[in-house]
This record gives C-alpha cells, sequence and structure tokens, in this order.
C-alpha cells in the first residue's frame, strides 16, 4: 500500500458511509484500509480500519480509493468478546474504566485466544472468547477471571452468548403508530423495560416440553395486537426507548401496573434455558426472551439467518440480537397488546431528513426512562396490513409467480428479496447446488465443492455463473436453491488455456487449497492478466482428458 498510494494525491471523490478506502494515518505514517463510518464534515470522516479494528477521526484528504485486488484480501482483524462475564451494576455495556483496564494490559500483548462456541452451527458475528494472559509475574491467567477477582465484572452464570446490536427494522408499518411521516421502526442501544417486581420469587414451573422440542414453527395466523391507545389525548408516559430513526417508544403511566402483572406471569410460567436444539424460525414470530437481568420478556423476531436472531422487545421497543438459547417460542401471551406506543415528535423532521447519531444521542440523554406528558396530534391507523400475507403466498410456491420471471436475473432478484423464507443448507454432498451469499452481501447460484472438519469447518463453493471458488466457514450463508432458479443454463464455461502447466521449481511457495499443483502466485498472475477483461479464443479440444 505504501508503494502504491505514497505518490498519490487527494482526490475529488464524494465520499459515503460504509464505502471501502486507503487511509493515511498521520501519526503511524502508515497507509491501512478502511471503511467510511460516517461522514463528520465537509473536512473529516470517521473511518474504521478494519485490519486492526481501530477507529479514526481524518481528514478526507488521507483518503484514496482502495484498489480491487486490494480488496480481495480479507479482513485481518477479528471481532471478539470475553465470554462468560457480564459488566457490573446491572448494566449491558461496558463503563470507560473497564475498557481502559483491558486496553492498558491487552493492547499489544501476546495472548492466547480460545474460542467459546456452544454450538458450531451457529453465526457469531462476535466471536465469543476466553483469553489466557501472563501478568506481571509471567503466571498466565484468564482475564475473565482477572477482571472478576478485580471487582470489574460479574460472572455470567447463564447458558450461552448474548449480543446487543444496533441494526435497522426492516422499514414496515406497525398496525398502529403515532408520528407525522411515514414512520420506520428502528433498533436502539438501550436495554429492555426493566420489571420493578423481584425474581427471587419465581416459581419452578417449567414449560411444556413439546412447546420446546418442536422443530417446527408454530401455525399462528398474526403476532401481537397493535398497541392500546390512551383515550385521552393528553397523558402521561414513560419513555422507554429512542430508535436511530427518531422513533420515541412510550409506555404510559397507565399501564405500567398491567405491565408489572404481566412480568410476574412471565416469570412464573418460565424457568428455562430456552432452545438448545434447531428450530425454524419465522418473522414476525412471538417469543420470550431472556434479557440480560436473567428476566424474560415478550419479544418477537425481527430478523433471522443461522443461530442468531434479532428480536425486539415487544413492550420496550428495544432491538437485540441474540441466540436462540435464550428464545422460547410461545403464543401465550399475543392476545394481550404491547404495552409501549411508537411516536414521533410532532412538526419536527431531521436536517437533511435522516437522524444523526449526535442527534440521537441528545434524545436518549434527555427522554430515555423520563417520564413526560404526551400531548397527540396525529393518530394513523394501517387498517389492511396484508404485505406479510403477500409475502408469504410469493414464497410457498406459488407457481404464477415463478412463471412471471423469465430470465436468470429476475430469479435471482426474487431469490435475494425472499432469501429469508428459505431453509439453510443441510446437505452438503459434492456438487449440491445451492445459494450463497457474496462479499457484496447479494446472493448467486453455487454448488459445493468441498467441506473440510479441522479447528472449523471450510466449506469451499464454485459460483456456477462466474466459475469463481471461495470458501466459507458460517454455514448460515449457504441456503437450499429453489427448483425454478435451477433450469436456467450456467453462465459461466469452464476452460483449460492450453500450452502451460505448473512450474517445476515452485517447491516452497503457498498453494491453492483446491488446485494445489498450481501456486497462489500464479493464480494472481492469471486474475490480473485475465479477469473482467475481453478476450477472444479458439476450441483446441472439446472435454479435454485430466493429462
Amino acid at each position: 500500500m505504501d508503494a502504491f498510494y505514497k505518490e498519490s494525491q487527494p482526490q475529488s471523490v464524494k465520499w459515503e458511509n460504509n464505502m471501502h478506502c486507503a487511509v493515511y494515518v498521520r501519526d503511524l505514517k502508515q497507509w491501512h484500509r478502511g471503511q467510511i463510518s460516517r461522514i463528520v464534515s465537509e473536512t473529516t470522516a470517521e473511518v474504521l480500519l478494519y485490519d486492526s479494528g481501530v477507529e479514526k477521526t481524518v481528514d478526507i484528504d488521507c483518503l484514496r480509493e482502495l484498489q480491487e485486488d486490494m480488496k480481495r484480501i480479507e479482513t485481518l482483524a477479528i471481532e471478539c468478546a470475553l465470554a462468560d462475564i457480564r459488566p457490573t451494576g446491572g448494566s449491558t455495556q461496558w463503563t470507560a474504566t473497564v475498557c481502559e483496564y483491558i486496553s492498558y494490559y491487552l493492547t499489544g500483548a501476546k495472548a492466547k485466544v480460545i474460542i467459546q462456541v456452544c454450538n458450531p452451527d451457529l453465526h457469531y458475528n462476535t466471536l465469543p472468547v476466553k483469553i489466557l494472559w501472563k501478568d506481571e509475574a509471567g503466571r498466565p491467567i484468564d482475564f475473565s477471571e482477572h477482571l472478576i477477582a478485580k471487582g470489574l465484572a460479574f460472572r455470567n452464570t447463564r447458558f450461552g452468548y448474548f449480543f446487543i446490536s444496533f441494526q435497522t427494522l426492516p422499514k414496515k408499518h406497525p398496525e398502529v403508530h403515532l408520528e407525522q411521516e411515514n414512520p420506520q421502526l428502528s433498533s436502539c442501544n438501550s436495554e429492555p423495560a426493566q420489571a420493578s417486581s423481584s425474581s427471587d420469587e419465581q416459581k419452578d414451573i417449567n414449560v411444556s416440553k413439546n412447546e420446546q422440542k418442536s422443530k417446527q414453527p408454530l401455525e399462528m395466523d398474526k403476532t401481537y395486537k397493535p398497541p392500546t391507545i390512551p383515550e385521552e389525548r393528553d397523558f402521561q408516559a414513560v419513555v422507554s426507548c429512542v430508535g436511530n430513526d427518531g422513533t420515541l417508544y412510550i409506555i404510559p403511566k397507565s399501564s405500567e401496573g398491567e405491565l408489572k402483572k404481566l412480568m410476574v406471569e412471565i416469570q412464573s410460567n418460565f424457568r428455562c434455558l430456552g432452545l438448545l436444539e434447531p428450530y425454524s424460525w419465522r418473522k414476525e414470530e412471538a417469543c420470550v426472551v431472556r434479557g440480560s437481568d436473567s428476566l424474560w420478556y415478550r419479544g418477537k423476531v425481527v430478523e433471522h439467518g443461522g443461530g442468531i436472531l434479532q428480536v425486539q422487545y415487544v413492550d420496550s421497543g428495544c432491538i437485540e440480537r441474540v441466540t436462540q438459547c435464550h428464545l422460547c417460542p410461545t403464543t401465550l401471551y399475543t392476545s394481550i397488546p404491547p404495552f409501549c406506543i411508537p411516536c414521533q415528535l410532532y412538526k419536527t423532521m431531521p436536517i437533511g431528513n435522516s437522524w444523526q447519531q449526535d442527534a440521537v444521542d441528545l434524545l436518549q440523554k434527555l427522554l430515555r426512562n423520563e417520564e413526560v406528558e404526551i400531548h397527540v396530534q396525529v393518530v394513523y391507523i394501517c387498517l389492511n396490513p396484508s404485505e406479510n400475507l403477500t409475502k408469504q403466498s410469493a414464497t410457498e410456491g406459488d407457481a404464477s409467480s415463478f412463471s412471471e420471471l423469465k430470465s436468470l436475473d429476475e430469479a435471482l432478484k426474487w431469490c435475494n428479496k425472499y432469501v429469508d423464507t428459505l431453509p439453510l443448507l443441510t446437505d452438503f454432498r459434492t456438487e449440491m447446488p445451492c445459494l450463497v451469499e457474496y462479499e457484496d452481501n447479494l446472493w448467486y447460484r453455487a454448488k459445493l465443492q468441498s467441506v473440510e472438519e479441522t479447528d472449523t469447518v471450510k466449506i469451499l463453493v464454485q459460483f456456477v455463473d462466474y466459475c469463481r471458488k471461495t470458501f466459507f466457514f458460517l454455514r448460515c450463508r449457504l441456503r437450499q436453491i429453489p427448483p425454478h432458479v435451477l433450469k436456467y443454463p450456467v453462465r459461466a464455461v469452464h476452460a483449460m488455456l492450453a500450452g502451460f502447466k505448473p512450474s517445476l521449481c515452485d517447491a516452497n511457495v503457498e498453494r491453492i487449497p483446491y488446485c494445489p499443483e498450481w501456486s497462489v502466485k500464479a493464480l494472481w498472475a492469471m486474475m490480473d492478466s485475465t479477469e473482467g477483461k475481453q478476450l477472444s479464443a479458439s476450441i483446441l479440444v472439446r472435454n479435454p482428458s485430466p493429462g
């Protein structure tokens, strides 16, 4: 990177969020790969250096377009979190003191990292790990135990791991909501509304085993009823959550008593670890979710992929990303409307029509968990929420919808639109056709080449319409391919360049895993010479023999 960008000049590029770039870090005097987190101003941007995990605010003049061959190299930094511990004080957020303590001892230190995975089939964006580190006396210690001994963390006694995400919900209108414009419910970085009842008196009543062990989704025509709007135009409420799109989730003070009674009932009926066996979750499916305070809350599934699900706490509005061992599917409480109401500030529009993070942070600081007086200005009611019904009919094999797909491109667009409804791949035989998620977050046709099981499962697939082979470590990125997508012929033709053979003198070079007779250096040379270029060729032999 230094050789390529050393003499480069600032470029007149319109930089946008999530764009990949080359970043010059002045204090290190080095070039790094990065991705723009947000544009701070016309002259500065916040960039994630994804090969080290560091976030920096840099001048726009320090950014360059990242070359395509540099994008091919995988991210060198791995995101992980200490397993089996949680913050003190009942919060789900680590304090700055603890973060500085961890940074002081671990930044730049050599340590042994042991991945803690309760189920190898699950997809972990953040790997739960144990870190074995040598203290000042040279004694190997578990850093999680070290934090507990110092009083900086508590031991996590529950099963599995708990993650928090700040991703956006699908753009879907709730059945009843208060707003001026069309809302889009968003996740937020707040904890679920806390129940004031003590959990010490919970009864040991187990959930039905049949409900837990079922591997099929529950048959439901709906999830939860719409929230109940108070009859008064002015009423007192508590702000339980602030979404990243400016949506406020409020709980009317008049509903707090009923919410407490419901929480006590849920705690008495659920005393388990959640699902420990595979289960086919559906979007909008009702469930109960175990929060970081070990209490159970009503929830619904927002997104699912592998064993990690985004779940919305329906009585507080916040969204968290959890493993299924903290969830239990149930329809026991769907007849009770959610106690939180989504709303927006009347006649208040953000600058640029989108809420900036600093504005959202200010709303959270001023309003979250605060008692406010609500003056209702406009109420919107959705009388025909048929979006899910339409989507379901299109994904259950509607022949008329398939017949309208006239090309492979249209079929792939259909697959990308309804990919969440397609089951994960379960048959890993060689040459098995499937859909695979590529680096651009789009799904393409592919076939399995091999599966290697060493320390981690490595799945080699070939994209049949591009003939590119790639290793995948996460099974959730492979899904079963619908039959109607198989009828289109593959676009890529497999051809061999005649008159060449691997060099015999490359004994100590890195080899291509799936074609070890060729070196990685030769692969890069061939890609640089041919990939993306328009070439002409003449056929010498059809179906040549392996020799």
